[in-house]
């Protein structure tokens, strides 16, 4: 179904995780007022045009690229600029929006409640966040040291899951953004990472602090 150019709507943007679960809804009922939303979940495919279309094919491919441009350009005008980095390489709606859910997606928190529901059930002790903390940060790489000597300083009931992975996702994104940036500079000062034994970026003690300034 054709996209309405006489809907207008107005979304927060997505700044990072803690917005995400609001800012799916609000978008959905966004891309579904539109007539888009089977554009964003791949339900509505592209028509591959033969070497002679019909005339039919041509309106149907026609119909598909302009709504995907809508679709598209609805999901950017609501993302931050710093989200907008992680899907700049994305070539239609779909993309975008898949790759928003890959990043956003609370999928270890989900994996995290349904386990201890099913503890809860049979009636035996349940997990603190704590130990799912300490699982995620086994899992990162040396050039997250730092990091994890930041959050050490943090006081243990200030150290939430939540808390833990926005600031994982905001050094990510920052990461990549600079990564990016230097890679079309061709001269002047660029900006230089630490590097690990591994030849990875490190990130300093100064900059993680950062992260936590207004951590209480």
């Amino acid at each position: 179904m054709a996209a309405s150019s006489e809907c207008k709507v107005s979304v927060d943007k997505l700044e990072g995780p803690n917005d995400w679960a609001k800012w799916k809804w609000h978008m959905s009922m966004v891309l579904r007022s539109y007539g888009l939303e089977d554009i964003v979940s791949g339900v509505r495919k592209c028509v591959v045009l033969p070497v002679e279309p019909k005339e039919e094919e041509k309106t149907l491919y026609a119909a598909w690229q302009k709504d995907d441009a809508k679709a598209a350009s609805l999901l950017a005008s609501a993302v931050s600029r710093s989200v907008a980095e992680l899907v700049l390489t994305c070539n239609n709606a779909k993309e975008i929006w898949d790759k928003l859910h890959a990043r956003f997606e609370p999928k270890l928190q989900k994996l995290f409640v349904d386990l201890n529901e099913e503890l809860t059930k049979h009636k035996e002790n349940t997990l603190s966040e704590r130990i799912l903390n300490g699982r995620i940060l086994s899992t990162l790489g040396k050039e997250f040291d730092n990091f994890k000597d930041i959050w050490d300083t943090i006081p243990s009931e200030n150290q939430k899951l939540n808390l833990l992975i926005e600031k994982l996702c905001t050094i990510e994104l920052r990461d990549q953004s600079s990564t990016e940036a230097s890679a079309f500079v061709a001269s002047g000062k660029r900006k230089q990472f630490k590097k690990d034994k591994l030849g990875k970026p490190k990130l300093s003690m100064e900059r993680a602090s950062l992260q936590f300034i207004c951590v209480q």
